[in-house]
């Protein structure tokens, strides 16, 4: 009697991993995760919004500013057009215009917003992922200063 109780609680245990395992294998329409293909570094009060880019949707351009990198760069050949400061910003990380990752993708969140009458200051968090003969993380901020006056675009990497 014990040998078959034993076999089917473990018959049980199986059948339920299995069901877990198929529940976070699962992919939408689109083929993409119903959950969060990374856990997420940003504590959820630090954040104000997020984006996700990747290397099909997104294609690395080797010319833009890498904001993964230290130092600052100016964002040549684009202009500040007076719309909304963050999804502006994000259109230019979607467009590779900025860009956030260098192999397989990153995860974008906007942190800090300021606006002065001569500036807008926008913090970013990040984290690109890429892969070498493992899965690679790399988490990173850095920030973009739009210029009110002249139009212009900095990227800050931190």
């Amino acid at each position: 009697m014990r040998k078959k109780t034993w076999i089917i609680l473990s018959c049980i245990g199986i059948f339920l991993v299995g069901i877990v395992v198929t529940i976070f294998l699962l992919k939408d329409k689109n083929g993409v995760s119903i959950f969060p293909s990374s856990i997420s570094v940003f504590p959820p009060s630090n954040k104000i919004s997020c984006i996700s880019v990747n290397g099909n949707d997104n294609p690395y351009q080797a010319n833009s500013p890498k904001a993964y990198t230290m130092g600052k760069k100016v964002l040549d050949g684009h202009s500040y057009d007076g719309s909304n400061a963050e999804e502006f910003v994000y259109g230019l990380i979607k467009s590779s215009a900025i860009s956030t990752f260098v192999h397989a993708s990153a995860d974008v969140c906007l942190t800090s917003y300021q606006e002065s009458d001569q500036k807008i200051t926008l913090g970013y968090n990040a984290q690109q992922i890429y892969y070498t003969s493992k899965k690679n993380v790399e988490i990173y901020s850095f920030t973009v200063e739009i210029n009110r006056i002249d139009k212009s675009i900095t990227i800050k990497g931190e």
